[in-house]
């Protein structure tokens, strides 16, 4: 097919090697073989010699194995690249610069290792650059501010390492930053440059080893909506202002780190903050009392999501979740709550998980909870109820998972 231009196969149950006919379409500009079942070492195919007009490439979800072919660094008017979710593996070819033209290079999800190739800091026209969950190792290099027209930077889940690699945040045109999960590596506090991405949209720089209190820098983020700082060092309080100037913010994930000190009265009045997960903390309300804050019911009234698990709240759980509670999920597992589940709970129609396991609520169990006609998980283990087991609305409980062992007494079901 020597006048094809496009030619697109994704998406189907496509079994075979790299078909053979493709090499001789060298008209082709876009091609898309992703998401079949290909399989085979690309290396020693000769497919990629004469496909000099090929502008997208596109090989993702299927079984490729192997090094990137060298044919593909000399596809050199290629715009896209994407190789996600292959068996790609070994190191990547320095002659991955001589790509001028791409704007677009998804290798996640892949076996690559050793070091980021220094040449792909010189593909000065790269706007997305994905390398999520390989074996990349080594520090990141300074180079990186060369990429400047960047707006989407994924590096999750290697293995890098060594100091936190403060030239991303010369790259003002970010939108996206993803470090999260480079367990041996970014190391020490969040720099001060951070305060130059003014477009970034979301930022995750979870389970790395960052130390330090929370930084107020990226409370001046303005165009946040998704911040993600679990698994790391952070300490101190959250600062009260934290989400004073992050109106679009969605997401907040500050789970397991050494926070200390009470929820921020903030956090009630934000207008579409959906998911909190403060979880893994050392919190309470107060210094005193370290019982929940009353405004949680309200916090339900906006959020699916509320995760305070594993910290150190005592006392009862607020009785004010209303009838407009938004909740889908929330957990309380191990703190030291006491007293009665509230009633008002059974107004969070939409709740899909509830955990309370590990706290000291007592009393006989809360029948009204399988007029939730939604629940899915339940879990009130290692609690003090006690008594007959009675479930007056079992064709409302729908699937429910009852996770309710070593309690105080055993529950007989009537």
């Amino acid at each position: 097919m020597p006048f094809l231009r496009i030619l697109g196969l994704g998406s189907n149950n496509l079994v075979s090697k790299f078909p053979e006919f493709i090499s001789d379409s060298h008209s082709l500009t876009f091609l898309d073989l992703s998401f079949n079942k290909f399989t085979g070492d690309l290396v020693l195919e000769s497919i990629f010699t004469d496909l000099h007009n090929l502008e997208n490439l596109h090989l993702a979800g299927n079984s490729f194995e192997g090094p990137i072919p060298p044919r593909v660094f000399k596809l050199s008017n290629l715009k896209v690249l994407e190789l996600t979710g292959n068996n790609f593996s070994r190191s990547i070819s320095n002659d991955i610069g001589l790509l001028s033209e791409l704007e677009t290079l998804y290798l996640d999800f892949n076996f690559f290792d050793g070091p980021i190739p220094p040449n792909i800091f010189n593909l000065s026209q790269l706007k997305i650059l994905e390398l999520t969950e390989n074996n990349f190792s080594g520090p990141v290099s300074n180079d990186i501010s060369l990429l400047s027209e960047l707006e989407n930077l994924n590096l999750a889940l290697n293995s890098s390492d060594g100091p936190f690699p403060s030239k991303i945040f010369n790259l003002t045109k970010l939108r996206h930053l993803n470090l999260y999960g480079n367990k041996n590596l970014f190391k020490g506090s969040i720099p001060l440059d951070i305060r130059n991405l003014k477009l970034l949209e979301s930022i995750n720089l979870g389970s790395n080893q960052l130390v330090g209190p929370l930084s107020m820098l990226i409370s001046n983020l303005t165009n946040l909506k998704m911040v993600g700082l679990s698994d790391n060092r952070f300490f101190g309080k959250i600062p009260s202002d934290f989400l004073k100037n992050l109106p679009s913010l969605h997401v907040i994930d500050l789970s397991n780190n050494n926070l200390s000190g009470n929820i921020p009265r903030e956090y009630n009045v934000h207008p579409i903050l959906e998911y909190i997960n403060l979880s893994g903390n050392h919190l309470t309300d107060n210094g005193l009392s370290g019982a929940l804050p009353h405004c949680l019911g309200n916090l339900a009234d906006k959020m699916h999501c509320i995760d305070l698990a594993n910290n150190q709240f005592r006392g009862p759980i607020p009785t004010t979740f209303s009838e407009s509670c938004q909740l889908r999920y929330l957990n309380m597992y191990d703190n030291q709550l006491e007293g009665l589940l509230p009633r008002s709970l059974s107004n969070c129609k939409h709740l899909k998980i509830l955990d309370i396991g590990n706290n000291k609520m007592g009393g006989t169990f809360p029948s009204w909870l399988f007029t939730l006609r939604e629940l899915e998980v339940l879990v009130l283990q290692s609690n003090k109820l006690y008594g007959p087991l009675r479930i007056p609305y079992r064709e409302a409980a729908g699937d429910a998972l009852m996770a309710m062992q070593n309690m105080q007494k055993p529950l007989s079901t009537h």
